[in-house]
């Protein structure tokens, strides 16, 4: 049990980087569209810039995020916990971190931290299933 929830954390690390390299290059193209920038900086910026960016600053919020989902799980999920256990703690750890990119978009005016937030939150969804996966196929 515990090594599935160990595994899965590596879904929230590749969800967060798709999902940012995604959200970047959409902005790109929002902003060709309303004629802000020429076609070559929506891949440059889009996603070049978005890569960088992930690099720097967001393996600084990243890595405390992966490291709380981490000792959360080994903490709270024992290994006869079933899955209902497990979507507890899914919730829970959603709602913890979804309230601390909220109050971070709200306090530095940043409204990026929203679109995280739902990145975040379809990667536990992703995460959960993977996980209910895992299980099903266990038993």
């Amino acid at each position: 049990m515990k090594r599935i929830l160990k595994q899965s954390i590596w879904v929230i690390f590749i969800n967060i980087f798709i999902g940012t390299i995604a959200l970047g290059l959409l902005i790109g193209i929002i902003n060709y569209i309303m004629g802000k920038t020429d076609f070559v900086s929506v891949f440059t910026i889009g996603i070049l810039g978005t890569f960088i960016g992930f690099v720097m600053f967001g393996l600084i919020f990243l890595i405390p995020l992966l490291l709380f989902l981490f000792i959360s799980s080994i903490i709270f999920i024992k290994n006869d916990s079933n899955i209902s256990d497990i979507r507890r703690l899914i919730i829970v750890e959603t709602l913890i971190v979804i309230g601390i990119l909220t109050y971070m978009a709200i306090q530095y005016d940043y409204n990026l931290w929203y679109a995280f937030t739902i990145i975040f939150g379809l990667s536990q969804y992703r995460r959960y299933v993977i996980i209910k996966k895992e299980l099903n196929n266990a038993t």
